[in-house]
């Protein structure tokens, strides 16, 4: 059996709860879909500090839907690829350059 999730408070570590429930849920219900892919939630929580922090520090609905759009960091070539804006900023805000944005 999986051990039980450590949850610390929301902060440079830690991994709010409604964040750490859904990424763990996403695990289960890829490795129910697809038992070869072994995504871990562990890889999830990674890509989820860097492109959102944690969905904006876990502020979101009882639904698990962000409270405002999520936005990776500027693509502007500090300590990430340089990449120019490719739709006028009309979904990051930014007409300079690229972000990755979500849900």
């Amino acid at each position: 059996p999986e051990p039980a999730a450590v949850v610390r408070p929301a902060g440079a570590q830690g991994i709010p709860a409604s964040v750490l429930a859904a990424y763990r849920r996403a695990e289960q219900r890829v490795g129910e879909d697809d038992p070869g892919c072994g995504l871990r939630w562990q890889l999830l929580a990674a890509i989820g500090k860097v492109e959102s922090g944690q969905a904006d520090g876990g502020r979101v609905d009882a639904n698990g839907t962000t409270l405002r759009p999520i936005l990776g960091p500027v693509l502007d070539g500090n300590g990430f690829a340089n990449i120019s804006d490719t739709d006028g900023g009309a979904y990051d805000g930014d007409a300079r350059h690229d972000r990755a944005v979500g849900p």
